[in-house]
């Protein structure tokens, strides 16, 4: 793991949840999108947000969150907004900074787990090329996501994960850009959702945070549907914010199939080395590994300029659709 990104400091023990679920999740089916699922799921969050909390009050114990998060329970505590309005219009208490760290921290590992193993399975999938390289750019930037919400406190619930589709997910192009869609649509929404909690909390720092994260995880979906032929590549004027909150977001990931490990469709979570041989190249083109916002003191030309390294262009890649 290249170390030079972040450095974690998290403590507790994580914990896969198997022996504390409350229901047996409703599997989404091969149509059902996740609107769908967002609207039968959002009123039913409330038990579930208050089970997170007891969970995530017993994984962090007395270890010491990062500063970040310090500074977010910090401000937090001055705001007088306490509660979320749902889709239903109905409200609902905000989260609290550790259990929004925490669900990224775990979505993050999800996606990690997704996208490793498409590049795995990089030739079954027809992968090859700028596309290849695309995928592997997702899995290094969700990576280093992940490594960011740990190092300031956030404490992943689960290692282990299930797909939808199971393991057809990693043999049809198809199959692995429709669950790419979900997960990626699913994502956009819960930082949507963050940014707009964090600010009803009086921290538009970490609200622009996740705002910078929901940009890059829009990015994978867009380039996600280029990469299967989905016209148009970007489809929405707006990206919509499909659940209320995001203690509400474990809920719909749950119902979707992604968090419900069985015999024959278990994926667990692997952090990713950033200097292996498969990695290392697409890595040293990856920019803004840090969040950074100018300011009076740093304005943008003393940032690292976005387009200050000599990416090399490629000719579009085209390959069969599986």
């Amino acid at each position: 793991m290249n170390s030079s990104i972040v450095s974690t400091s998290c403590s507790g023990t994580e914990d896969d949840g198997a022996n504390h679920r409350q229901e047996e999740p409703r599997i989404m089916t091969e149509t059902e999108s996740l609107e769908t699922v967002a609207t039968r799921l959002s009123e039913q969050f409330a038990s579930r947000r208050n089970f997170l909390k007891t969970m995530l009050a017993a994984s962090v114990g007395t270890g010491g969150a990062g500063l970040l998060l310090s500074s977010a329970h910090a401000q937090s505590a001055t705001t007088t907004t306490t509660t979320t309005t749902t889709t239903t219009g109905t409200t609902a208490p905000l989260d609290t900074p550790v259990t929004i760290f925490s669900i990224a921290a775990t979505a993050e590992r999800l996606a990690v787990t997704f996208y490793s193993n498409g590049v795995a399975n990089a030739a079954a999938l027809g992968l090859t090329g700028a596309s290849l390289d695309a995928v592997k750019g997702f899995l290094i930037e969700e990576q280093i996501h992940e490594l960011f919400f740990e190092a300031n406190g956030g404490v992943a619930l689960t290692s282990t994960f299930s797909f939808p589709m199971g393991a057809a997910t990693f043999t049809s192009l198809a199959t692995f850009i429709a669950t790419q869609q979900q997960l990626e649509g699913a994502f956009d929404s819960a930082f949507i959702a963050a940014a707009y909690e964090f600010a009803a909390m009086n921290n538009p720092a970490v609200a622009r945070i996740a705002v910078q994260i929901a940009m890059i995880e829009e990015g994978h979906r867009t380039v996600g549907r280029f990469i299967g032929g989905l016209d148009p590549a970007e489809d929405n004027a707006f990206a919509p914010q499909l659940v209320p909150s995001v203690g509400a977001a474990p809920a719909v990931l749950a119902a979707a199939g992604f968090l419900s490990p069985v015999a024959g469709n278990t994926y667990t979570y692997t952090p990713q080395d950033f200097t292996s041989a498969s990695l290392a190249p697409v890595f040293a083109n990856i920019m803004q590994q840090k969040p950074f916002a100018a300011t009076a003191t740093t304005p943008p030309t003393s940032a690292t300029p976005y387009y200050g390294k000599s990416h090399h262009k490629r000719k579009p890649h085209h390959h069969k659709h599986h």
